[in-house]
């Protein structure tokens, strides 16, 4: 799609300011530019998403397609909480002190990819046996990525040595 060329011209851009050595340069051409180029990746994602599930209409117990938006934006959260989980495992690999905090990133995970699994597959029963299962998921994964985020903004940069790293 057209948001995704857009994602990925920004990464580009971003990739090619990663030459120079100007601070201000570095923040428009590089920082921006990821941000920008995330953005985009995410909408173009979440757009995707959405597509298939009203495409389908596999997303509501009423099969008229009324929990399409509810669902993608489950997705793109468990999705994020995915990301978060291999961000927070690639910093505690650089931080020795919180190795052992690969485990919960691990969880995180693995969990995610469970939901995710779970909820692609459940969407061919979708008689309303599992409305408990998915609300309990919901809620769960949405207080999971939360702390997750935290711990990984946590061992990121200059916040690690809130924790006593001080290299």
């Amino acid at each position: 799609s057209g948001i995704n060329a857009v994602g990925g011209i920004m990464f580009f851009i971003a990739g090619v300011g990663q030459f120079f050595d100007d601070p201000i340069i570095l923040l428009w051409s590089v920082q921006v530019t990821y941000t920008i180029g995330s953005l985009c990746y995410l909408m173009g994602s979440t757009l995707g998403l959405w597509g298939w599930y009203s495409e389908n209409k596999l997303n509501a117990a009423d099969g008229h397609g009324h929990g399409a938006n509810l669902d993608v934006i489950f997705s793109v959260l468990y999705t994020i909480t995915l990301a978060v989980g291999v961000t927070g495992i690639a910093y505690a690999v650089l931080c020795e002190r919180f190795m052992d905090w690969i485990k919960g990133f691990m969880l995180a995970t693995i969990v995610s990819i469970a939901v995710l699994v779970f909820g692609s597959t459940r969407l061919k029963y979708n008689d309303g046996r599992y409305k408990y299962i998915k609300w309990f998921s919901r809620c769960f994964m949405i207080v999971y990525t939360l702390n997750q985020i935290i711990d990984a903004y946590h061992l990121s940069g200059q916040e690690s040595k809130t924790y006593g790293y001080d290299e």
